[in-house]
């Protein structure tokens, strides 16, 4: 499952690259043997693209992913980790991440990680 920040921090260049990634990674797919899906983030998630092989379908899912506000990291890893869990027919189940932006204290996510002594 590829999980998306759709964030508005993803603004510009960021979006570009990391939907230029995404489909190279379908790309590349052995769809004889993968399937993936995709799981996009703001400040909600969703999942925009369930499980398959047709390579064309993920793709336009990537395309159209619009950035929204907020950055709940971890509403993408638990929709994500959800659907995987309850899908009765996959054998092996991997979550890909694709994060371009840089944690802030302001995100919750720095103070939410132990300091460093």
């Amino acid at each position: 499952m590829l999980v998306a920040d759709a964030s508005s921090s993803m603004g510009g260049e960021k979006i570009i690259h990391a939907k230029l990634a995404a489909k190279t990674f379908v790309d590349q797919m052995d769809t004889s043997i993968v399937q993936a899906g995709l799981v996009v983030f703001a400040s909600t998630a969703e999942q925009t693209q369930s499980l398959t092989n047709n390579k064309e379908t993920l793709k336009i899912a990537i395309e159209s992913i619009n950035l929204r506000t907020g950055t709940n990291l971890a509403a993408g890893l638990t929709v994500a980790t959800e659907y995987l869990m309850n899908d009765q027919e996959a054998t092996q189940r991997v979550m890909i991440c694709l994060l371009y932006t840089s944690p802030s204290p302001r995100d919750g996510l720095l103070s939410r990680m132990p300091s460093s002594a």
